[in-house]
């Protein structure tokens, strides 16, 4: 019978787990503190030879040019640029985009800036000679535009190198979306 015990011991004991085995159900810890970076989506093209006028603008018969929603366009500079010539200085100059999803949009030259930290926009705006255009504080954001479209990228990226701007994307009119 004592034989049989010593057997019994020996073999249970050969099926007991050791620490490894153990430590291979447990969770192991993770860097919870470590967030991927999320890729920047590619921007917009812009095209810089365009001229956009909102149709309400045009005396003439817009149904001469290319539409897009409510506003007349064209790719290259032709009779629209003429006519965007004789506006005010102070009016918007507009340009098409091309989005990702191949979609045409429009835009004026602004952009909306996630900031880090909530900096002083007017500061901030006269840093890169931007026109401050809406606080969005609560959200860390604000709007600004510039007047130089032909500089429009590589302000972009100057402004995406800034420390205390986490995101920059250039605002967009999609002319598809009409107010309910």
């Amino acid at each position: 019978m004592k034989i049989l015990l010593i057997i019994c011991l020996i073999n249970f004991s050969s099926y007991s787990f050791t620490d490894d085995d153990l430590l291979m159900y447990i969770p192991k810890k993770t860097d919870i503190s470590f967030q991927a970076e999320k890729p920047i989506p590619p921007d917009p093209v812009i095209f810089y030879n365009s001229t956009v006028i909102k149709n309400s603008d045009l005396n003439d018969n817009f149904s001469d040019y290319k539409q897009l929603g409510d506003y007349s366009y064209e790719v290259e500079k032709g009779k629209l640029s003429l006519i965007a010539n004789n506006f005010p200085i102070n009016k918007n100059k507009l340009k098409l985009v091309e989005s990702v999803d191949g979609q045409y949009k429009i835009s004026d030259g602004s952009v909306m800036i996630e900031f880090n930290e909530i900096p002083n926009f007017l500061n901030f705006s006269s840093e890169y000679n931007l026109i401050f255009l809406y606080d969005f504080s609560t959200i860390k954001r604000a709007s600004f535009r510039t007047n130089n479209f032909l500089e429009l990228e590589n302000l972009i990226t100057l402004l995406r190198s800034d420390q205390r701007v986490k995101t920059v994307s250039l605002s967009t009119i999609n002319p598809s979306i009409k107010p309910q």
